[in-house]
């Protein structure tokens, strides 16, 4: 991994170190959730200290995804877009938080990120035992720094994973720093170059990134897919996507629904398979790792067998509109058959007429006729 951030600037680093840090991890503030949050996990990352996480569980779920969010954000910015994916992908579902972000203790920095999501990825894989050719990284923006990274080692150390998914990835800090503004190279030093990683990622990985975005220019998704050397990668640019804003179902959950589908869940790995997580983890009794929600019998590959009634009502629109859709493809073909058939309809009664024609014209009196009318008109 590489070292933390380091200001070039000689004595007067600490000067500007508060204020580049702000620049870097702009985290919320107050926290927007507190020790009370539903679906809060307190995951071991060292001897003395927790990390809080958020986990949804899916009894059906095959597939473990492990989230990092975007910078701007904490756990309880991000809890109903996390309970979101989790139903709607039908997976179980760990949003990890940052030291320094939310009510986590620390300092952010790029190793502090590193460590905390390696040091859960091997709790998940070594205490709990769930399988890592299960387990999804995704990392939004800022997120998809340690994402790339961990991936990255497990790759060079040829370790399991079941994919990689980046949405508005960067190719690294300093870059998407320039983008705004040259002057910050000259603050910082680069930091999670992901373009350098993504060289080494060997598992299936998607890129997500809207046209719109004047954060971090979909060129960068677009450079690290190419430098990806998975033969299983697949790239998405919304047209209508910018940084913070994504349509939820056609930007994020159909296609990712197809990526895991393709290429991440395989015959070994279809089944369903069970992820508690332990009593010790549980810091609140208000927790409630899998709340009550509706049935639904929907035809979407991976939908959730388990979703609240808005998403309900949500998704049976969307179906409908597609059965809709599918339905006017159909009178169209139907409409077109009926045309070709009139139009054959017409060719044969022209095939007729001249069939007559010919037929009269083999006649002998019409032929005596014709010679006679000839004759006298020369």
């Amino acid at each position: 991994g590489h070292e933390p951030v380091e200001i070039p600037m000689g004595g007067n680093s600490s000067l500007f170190k508060p204020l580049i840090e702000k620049v870097l991890y702009p985290f919320p503030q107050p926290p927007r959730y507190n020790h009370h949050l539903q679906n809060l996990v307190w995951i071991p990352t060292s001897a003395k200290t927790k990390t809080p996480c958020l986990f949804f569980h899916q009894s059906l779920a095959s597939l473990l995804v492990i989230y990092c969010h975007g910078n701007a954000s904490d756990l309880g910015t991000i809890f109903f877009e996390s309970q979101k994916l989790a139903n709607f992908l039908n997976v179980h579902f760990l949003a990890v938080e940052y030291c320094g972000y939310g009510i986590c203790h620390g300092t952010p920095s790029e190793k502090s990120l590193n460590e905390n999501l390696e040091k859960i990825f091997e709790y998940v894989t070594k205490t709990l035992k769930f399988p890592p050719e299960r387990i999804v990284l995704f990392g939004r923006s800022l997120g998809t720094g340690p994402c790339t990274r961990l991936a990255a080692k497990l790759s060079e150390e040829k370790r399991k994973l079941g994919g990689l998914i980046l949405q508005s990835p960067f190719t690294s800090i300093l870059e998407a720093a320039r983008n705004i503004s040259m002057a910050a190279g000259f603050l910082i030093m680069d930091i999670f170059v992901n373009e350098k990683e993504i060289k080494s990622v060997k598992c299936p990985a998607m890129f997500i990134h809207g046209k719109l975005d004047r954060l971090i220019p979909h060129t960068m998704s677009t450079r690290l897919y190419q430098a990806c050397p998975s033969l299983k990668k697949r790239l998405l640019l919304s047209e209508t996507a910018d940084h913070n804003r994504f349509d939820s179902f056609t930007d994020l959950i159909k296609p990712i629904a197809k990526f895991l589908d393709d290429f991440v869940e395989t015959d070994e790995t279809a089944d369903p398979m069970k992820l508690v997580m332990p009593a010790t983890t549980l810091e609140s009794k208000s927790f409630s790792c899998h709340a009550p929600r509706y049935k639904l019998t929907s035809p979407v590959k991976r939908m959730a067998s388990d979703i609240s009634v808005t998403q309900v009502i949500e998704v049976k629109k969307l179906i409908k509109k597609e059965e809709e859709k599918k339905e006017d493809e159909k009178e169209s073909v139907i409409l077109l058959e009926e045309k070709i058939e009139v139009k054959k309809e017409d060719i044969k009664e022209v095939k007729n007429e001249k069939s007559k024609e010919l037929k009269a014209g083999n006649n002998p009196s019409f032929k005596n006729t014709f010679t006679k009318n000839s004759i006298s008109k020369i």
